[in-house]
């Protein structure tokens, strides 16, 4: 599971480069994995991260981050 894979890997990178970042993980087995950000004034999106590689899943979450989704 590369969703697994990506926030092993990028989880403990992000919190420390975002410590006052909210990141909020949850498992659940039968759902399809995704992405959520919320930004300024309630907007929110979401990717789904279903079928991607964790070099595709780093990709997805930099834009939004980015705000570029």
């Amino acid at each position: 599971m590369s969703s697994k894979s990506f926030l092993t890997r990028a989880y403990p990178i992000m919190k420390k480069n975002n410590p006052a970042t909210p990141i909020m993980l949850r498992e659940a087995a039968g759902t399809v994995p995704k992405v959520y950000a919320r930004y300024e004034f309630g907007q929110e999106k979401s990717q789904s991260l279903e079928g991607l590689s964790d070099k595709q899943i780093e990709e997805t979450v930099t834009s939004l981050v980015k705000n570029e989704v």
